[in-house]
């Protein structure tokens, strides 16, 4: 089993917990939505696509996969889109390098996005201009 990312591997470096999760969560929901999840783990954990968005991204990731991002609950493409672009991805998160994520007032800390929608949809355009 692949663990991608890890919440409490940034911790230390973020102002909390929840901006130490975003890039995370982010990345998850966008996965849950554009099909990369298995179903079975949708089945399991009782979860309907589209994601309502009374939870933020942040509240999904820790509520059905404790902060964590792993390949276990990935279908096949969404374990080759990970292994092929999540560190691409994280670099280009930390470096502000994604056209349209918001950041909150943090300096520079690579761990400010917003833990907002907008963010989540911002994905699609990114992932569709560096996977072609």
């Amino acid at each position: 089993m692949t663990k991608y990312d890890d919440s409490d591997w940034h911790v230390g470096d973020a102002k909390n917990e929840i901006y130490a999760a975003v890039h995370i969560a982010l990345m998850f929901c966008w996965l849950l939505n554009n099909g990369y999840v298995k179903q079975s783990f949708l089945d399991e954990a009782h979860i309907d696509i589209p994601l309502s968005q009374k939870r933020t991204p942040t509240e999904y990731l820790y509520y059905y996969a404790d902060g964590k991002l792993f390949d276990d609950f990935l279908t096949e493409n969404g374990k080759k889109l990970c292994d092929a672009y999540y560190e691409k991805y994280m670099a280009d998160y930390a470096e502000r390098n994604i056209k349209g994520v918001k950041y909150a007032r943090l300096g520079d800390s690579p761990y400010a996005g917003k833990d907002k929608w907008k963010n989540v949809r911002v994905l699609d355009s990114y992932f569709a201009k560096i996977i072609h």
